[in-house]
Order: C-alpha cells, then sequence, then structure tokens
C-alpha cells in the first residue's frame, strides 16, 4: 500500500494558503470600499443614506445600485443593511431587483427587473429605504426620519 501522507499534507497546506489568501482579498476590499464611502462622506458631508431593503429566505431577494447620477455608488454598511451614499437634491439611480428561488427541474430559478432607471429626491442628512414591490413592479424609496 503506497504511502498517501505527504500528498494529505500537501492538500492541508494548499487548502490553508488558499483559504488565508481569501481572507486577506476579503478584508481589503472590504476596507477599500469603507474608505470610498469614507472619501465621498469627506467631500459631500450632507449626503444622504439610502439603505437597500434586501429580504428572503426561501426565496432570496436582492436589489442593486449600478450607479448614481453615472457614477460608481458609494456603498456603506451599517450593522448587517448595504445602504449607499448620494448627495441631497434630484438623482439618477439605475437600479436592479432580482429574486432566486429553489427549482423544481432545475438548481434555481432567478427572475431579475434589468437595469431601471428611476428619480430620487432626498433631502440632506436624510435616512430612506430602497425597496421593490413585487406586486406593482415597481421600486419604492421611503423616509426613514
Amino acid at each position: 500500500m503506497p504511502d498517501t501522507s505527504g500528498m494529505v499534507m500537501i492538500y492541508i497546506a494548499a487548502v490553508a494558503v488558499i483559504t488565508v489568501i481569501g481572507i486577506f482579498v476579503s478584508l481589503s476590499q472590504k476596507k477599500k470600499q469603507a474608505n470610498i464611502a469614507e472619501l465621498y462622506l469627506e467631500n459631500y458631508p450632507d449626503s444622504a443614506k439610502l439603505m437597500i431593503s434586501n429580504k428572503g429566505f426561501v426565496v432570496s431577494k436582492s436589489i442593486s445600485v449600478i450607479s448614481v447620477n453615472g457614477e460608481t455608488p458609494a456603498y456603506f454598511t451599517e450593522k448587517t443593511t448595504p445602504g449607499v451614499y448620494i448627495r441631497p437634491g434630484t438623482s439618477t439611480l439605475v437600479v436592479d431587483f432580482s429574486s432566486t428561488r429553489p427549482g423544481v427541474l432545475h438548481k434555481s430559478v432567478t427572475k431579475s427587473t434589468g437595469a431601471v432607471t428611476i428619480e430620487v429626491e432626498l433631502a440632506p442628512r436624510g435616512e430612506y429605504t430602497l425597496s421593490f414591490d413585487e406586486k406593482n413592479r415597481e421600486f419604492r424609496v421611503d423616509s426613514n426620519n
């Protein structure tokens, strides 16, 4: 019977190295995103917070903010809720809603609105929630103030 202990040790070392690299990359990206949000707030201190309502347990529901006034959004996370900083006044957002549910014949079934352009009016330092009304198939922005 051949000795496989050397191969097992190489496999364990490879998994450990890949895990450490993955953790490092994840933390780097999180720090980079936090720096972007911090810089955005320094430049626009009166920015409004637009929290993103992502719900679902069996059916995963997700809203993505693709752009804000043609620019990359300044994402942040407050507790476990993602959000975007937006300058006060009228802004144009490109957003997307998708829902994924387990399938019967397929692994999963995903439905998406595709990129939708909406206009929002936000007050300085206001707090809002972006949600999707599935019944009426439209995005909603509600004030949290």
